[in-house]
């Protein structure tokens, strides 16, 4: 996240969704389907929100729902989402 710096704030929301999606596919196999969207927050840029949309592998009608907020400290919360 510290090379924020070397190119433009939409370039990087990109790699950041790619980032999550390839992490999340790579380390857990339960998880199929992934897609990672980022969440706009009314031009908050310090703080970035991503909705994480998948389905469980070996049951493809559950769909599994994640929020992750990661803060300017580095912080990442995640959450369960309705």
């Amino acid at each position: 996240m510290s090379n924020i710096h070397d190119r433009s704030y939409g370039q990087y929301i990109n790699d950041m969704e790619e980032s999550l999606r390839n992490t999340i596919t790579q380390f857990e196999p339960r998880l199929s389907g992934v897609e990672v969207k980022h969440i706009e927050e009314d031009g908050e840029k310090t703080v970035m929100h991503f909705r994480i949309e998948a389905e469980l592998t070996e049951h493809s009608e559950t769909p599994v729902l994640f929020e992750t907020v990661i803060n300017p400290n580095g912080k990442i919360v995640i959450q369960k989402s309705l």
